[in-house]
């Protein structure tokens, strides 16, 4: 659990912990949408594993936003969500 302003709050991804199938099952359904929201003429270049882990990093960013989110200016906003989606397209490390 993460520490918000109004006290602990769940973060989504601990989902996963509670291990019951149907709970599983929604979740891998719902990655495999957000994997096919990443393919189009952009991506065509992607392998599938580069879909899978951008899908996993952008899921995690989106799940953990609302534990750190609220500890910055709501003008650094839009600074915020290019550097986020930079990091999404364009990977975490140099290319090399």
């Amino acid at each position: 659990m993460a520490l918000g302003e109004e006290g602990a709050i769940a973060v989504f991804n601990d989902v996963r912990a509670l291990n019951v199938a149907l709970v599983n099952e929604a979740n891998v359904a719902m990655f495999r949408q957000v994997r096919a929201l990443l393919i189009g003429p952009e991506t065509s270049g992607w392998a599938r594993i580069e879909l899978k882990a951008r899908a996993h990093l952008l899921m995690s960013e989106v799940f953990w936003v609302v534990a750190w989110l609220h500890r910055r200016d709501t003008e650094d906003y839009d600074r915020i969500a290019v550097r986020m989606v930079g990091m999404i397209c364009d990977g975490l490390v140099a290319p090399a």
